[in-house]
């Protein structure tokens, strides 16, 4: 990617402010503030657990989409593993981007130490794209992982907040009689390494966080899945529109709460949207004050060739009266 020149960003405040960081320090930093934001969304399920109207006083609300809908409670742990499917598949296709960036610089492609027949071949070939080859394909992995991440991070802190301003009676069999949560700590922890699979809250809805991560998936494989192959657009559109009707069919979320989660994710994703630069300058502003976990400016481009930079001085061009 070529780098500005220094003129661009030697004026004004604000000039100086959209200065982009490197990709590598910008991974690195929303990443942390990712987990920062999983910390705050564990601790607000906890307080929406508490505030949950009770279930014997305040009946579900009427729902279109629980008329419609047949009730299987059991779609709920098909709902889970749609969402898992679906991540590592996005593993899988962010490790082909990632090929496709090592193709774009000439470095070829990797090799394993022993050759499996077949394998090899799956997983470590360059798939040339022939969908949206007109985005750049140099450091296409990181810039959709800054983009996938942000996009996440900006998502589960919204949720965070609605969710707490507004107390919904909850339509789950299981949260008729909500357990008690004995270890908040535990919980907590819970929540983050397996990303709320592993507590139970009830209460945390006016969005639903599945279907989030599933229009995430959807979106990441409609732009940069299609780079990778034709199939995974249609195939991750069919497991997506699966995990909504598992969602509602299990009462585990209020139809309004999946539609409203499909339309502020793809409006989230395309507002972020694809930059050489990364995450938007403005978002970028909120970890540029950062004194760790990455440089602050680019002296290197991000392929690893040193960049130079000339620096025009007029008065020493003109030192001799002559232009």
């Amino acid at each position: 990617m070529a780098v500005p020149p220094v003129e661009m960003y030697s004026g004004s405040f604000w000039n100086r402010m959209r200065k982009p960081l490197p990709l590598r320090t910008q991974v690195i930093r929303f990443t942390v503030v990712f987990v920062i934001v999983v910390f705050i969304l564990a601790v607000l399920l906890q307080i929406t657990h508490e505030r949950m109207p009770d279930p014997k006083v305040t009946k579900p609300l009427p729902d279109l989409g629980f008329e419609v809908l047949h009730k299987y409670p059991f779609l709920f742990s098909v709902a889970d593993c749609c969402i898992g499917s679906l991540n590592i598949l996005s593993v899988f296709t962010a490790f082909k981007l990632y090929l496709l960036h090592r193709h774009c610089v000439g470095s070829g492609e990797p090799e394993l130490p022993c050759n499996i027949p077949g394998v090899s071949r799956f997983f470590l070939s360059v798939w040339l794209c022939k969908e949206n080859c007109r985005i750049e394909l140099r450091n296409i992995h990181t810039i959709a992982w800054i983009r996938f991440i942000t996009s996440y991070a900006l998502l589960l802190l919204s949720r965070s907040i609605i969710m707490v301003v507004t107390s919904l009676p909850n339509p789950d069999d299981l949260c008729q009689n909500p357990p008690k949560i004995e270890n908040r700590v535990k919980d907590i922890l819970l929540t983050v390494l397996t990303a709320g699979a592993g507590s139970i809250h009830c209460g945390d809805l006016m969005y639903s966080g599945h279907t989030v991560i599933l229009t995430l998936h959807l979106m990441f494989h409609w732009i940069y899945g299609a780079m990778v192959h034709w199939s995974f657009r249609p195939v991750v559109t069919v497991v997506a529109i699966f995990g909504y009707y598992c969602i509602v069919a299990s009462r585990s979320h209020y139809t309004d709460d999946v539609l409203v989660a499909i339309y502020l994710t793809i409006a989230t994703f395309i507002a972020v949207g694809h930059n050489a630069d990364g995450a938007p300058w403005q978002l970028q502003l909120f970890i540029r004050w950062w004194p760790c976990c990455g440089a602050n400016s680019r002296e290197v481009a991000e392929d690893g060739v040193p960049v130079a930079i000339v620096i025009k001085n007029e008065e020493m061009m003109n030192f001799d009266g002559k232009s």
